[in-house]
């Protein structure tokens, strides 16, 4: 699940910004750290703090007739995509491992072993556990 908005000024997209690091709970400072800016510098871009080029991108937004979205992905998960193999991979803190390849079928590994498996054309769903399949 995501969430999207509409960002019509620098105060929007600072609070999206803002919503984005907190729910992936990090702290100014290690956002800034990982982005090689300062700490200051995020805090001023998430506080809206009007700026050379905020001023002026929202002043040729608004000139072109042209809306800006920001849409903020669940927190939660951890996307991988293999192209090569058609596979989707996610990591939720839930524990839960998810992939989906090219063939449409889901597959679900929890934290004890169990597997899920959802055929996405015939629509069977099938639960093993890691007994069962002898990787225990």
């Amino acid at each position: 699940m995501s969430y999207r908005g509409r960002v019509p000024n620098a105060e929007t997209l600072g609070l999206m910004l803002q919503q984005g690091r907190l729910a992936r709970g990090l702290s100014q400072r290690e956002l800034a750290a990982e982005l090689g800016l300062t700490q200051r510098w995020v805090s001023e871009m998430e506080a809206g703090k009007p700026g050379k080029l905020t001023e002026r991108l929202f002043a040729m937004l608004e000139s072109t007739g042209v809306r800006l979205y920001a849409e903020l992905d669940e927190p939660s998960r951890e996307r991988e995509r293999d192209g090569d193999h058609g596979v989707e991979r996610d990591h939720g803190v839930d524990g839960v491992e998810r992939d989906r390849d090219a063939d449409g079928v889901e597959r679900e590994r929890d934290v004890d072993g169990v597997e899920r498996e959802r055929d996405g054309d015939d629509g069977v769903e099938r639960d093993r556990d890691a007994e069962s399949r002898g990787d225990a």
